[in-house]
């Protein structure tokens, strides 16, 4: 790993998740749904279309019916850690969005859900990055 100026370890070397892997973009948002390809999860709804950036981007969406705020939050917590721990192995840019609409189980460990992404990436990798479908 770098060490950046300031100590810490630089950008190009970590493996933060930052600003620009978010999908904030209202009008892509809204494209990825109406555009790109879908997947389940297990408890996850997956949407995804072949990004323009040259990082993908990623948004989490949970309803009020997801579950109690601690358990939304720790969905959420869990999807951010996994996407920023495996979105190295993603071959090619992808905008992505995770959303929940059913109640959440009882119960969501890091395991599964680093599993499910794990699973979406080699997914994504046997796709075409034009499209988006395969």
């Amino acid at each position: 790993m770098q060490m950046a100026p300031s100590g810490g370890i630089s950008e190009a070397g970590s493996f933060r998740f930052p600003k620009g892997a978010r999908l904030a973009s209202r009008k892509v948002i809204r494209e990825v749904f109406r555009q790109g390809g879908g997947k389940s999860l297990g408890v996850f709804q997956v949407r995804f279309l072949s990004g323009a950036e040259p990082q993908s981007r990623f948004l989490i969406s949970i309803k009020r019916k997801g579950g109690s705020s601690p358990q939304r939050n720790r969905a959420k917590r869990l999807l951010r850690e996994a996407f920023r721990k495996s979105r190295h192995q993603l071959a090619a840019s992808w905008d992505i969005c995770f959303y929940i609409s059913k109640p959440l189980p009882g119960h969501l460990t890091a395991a599964q859900v680093e599993t499910e992404v794990r699973t979406l990436f080699a997914f994504l990798n046997r796709q075409s990055p034009t499209t988006g479908k395969s």
